[in-house]
């Protein structure tokens, strides 16, 4: 049996981007070595692209997360941030230090609109931390 082009596509930008999320997280620090850099902007047509996939893996880590927060009747979206933030320490490293993306502001303003809907809250900051 033969998998299709975009199956093959879809697990190869998973594998990568994983692969690139947990060399950040390992580093602690917000780059890319070279390497994975140039496969990101070759797989992905640029580093803004690659951050939108790392975004939407961090949205829908969070936005899973809340439905089962939101069953139980709880509204702490703060706590539920950072666990989503200490479950993808990478991603959050990145996010972080390409917040002002120009690829990354439409996506951002799209997931606080969805999680208005969906809450009430209107949160400026995705992440919707604290100022601590």
């Amino acid at each position: 049996m033969t998998m299709s082009l975009g199956w093959e596509q879809t697990r190869r930008r998973f594998r990568l981007v994983q692969a690139a999320l947990d060399a950040v997280a390992r580093a602690r620090r917000p780059e890319l070595p070279a390497a994975l850099r140039a496969e990101a902007e070759a797989e992905f047509g640029d580093l803004g692209g690659f951050l939108e996939e790392v975004a939407r893996r961090w949205y829908r880590t969070f936005d899973a997360r809340l439905d089962e927060l939101l069953a139980a009747g709880d509204r702490d979206l703060p706590r539920l941030a950072r666990e989503v933030d200490d479950a993808l320490p990478g991603a959050r490293l990145l996010l972080d230090a390409q917040a002002a993306h120009p690829a990354l502001v439409d996506l951002r303003e799209h997931h606080r609109r969805s999680l208005f809907a969906a809450t009430g809250v209107d949160q400026y900051e995705p992440r919707m931390r604290s100022s601590a």
